[in-house]
């Protein structure tokens, strides 16, 4: 059984640290993209399976942000992605960036697979809710729109810890977030293999 390749953010971390060569940093990335051309001719090979499989994920993208806002769900992809044990993460290395489409980072029949079924704590996207709900119902008695008591002026920062159940290969399971001091999210419970 051959090891899995690591994600480009790994490798620019081992090669910035010295771990690897230029010439094995080279080799790696090669790798990387010679994945990556496969499952585009695969694609290519099979249209219908492909289209399905981007519809579905779309479907996947589109009922979390009826509760969840897409940088919650990036947020989360981007811990994943850190996440070495994770066969997925080598898919989710550029997740945090905005002009990607997130239903490009879900894999519902590719191996591996990866889908979230639920966000619990996302204290943001709640606030988020409130907030818009509150405005849609108009000034309050004193001439004002309501804010959220507890972010004054209206402005939401993420979540300070969240649990996600999500599918992977197939295996569903629990994972705890925190954020730390710079606002990212990390693992703070481990993945199941």
């Amino acid at each position: 059984m051959s090891t899995p390749t690591p994600n480009v953010r790994q490798l620019l971390r081992q090669y910035d640290h010295g771990q690897i060569t230029p010439a094995e940093f080279r080799q790696q990335m090669a790798a990387v993209a010679k994945e990556v051309l496969e499952e585009i001719e695969a694609d290519h090979l099979n249209p219908m399976a492909a289209m399905a499989e981007n519809l579905q994920c779309r479907y996947e993208v589109a009922r979390l942000m009826v509760h969840h806002s897409a940088q919650d769900v990036r947020d989360i992809l981007e811990a994943l992605a850190q996440e070495e044990h994770c066969a997925s993460a080598r898919f989710l290395w550029n997740a945090s960036h905005p002009h990607i489409p997130l239903h490009t980072f879900f894999r519902i029949r590719r191996q591996p697979t990866l889908r979230i079924h639920r966000i619990r704590g996302c204290g943001a996207s709640a606030l988020r809710q409130l907030n818009r709900t509150q405005t849609a119902q108009g000034p309050d008695s004193a001439g004002a729109t309501q804010q959220s008591p507890t972010e004054p002026n209206g402005s939401f920062g993420g979540a300070q810890s969240m649990e996600v159940e999500f599918e992977f290969n197939g295996h569903r399971q629990w994972i705890r977030l925190q954020r730390d001091r710079r606002g990212r999210l990390n693992l703070i419970s481990p993945l199941r293999a």
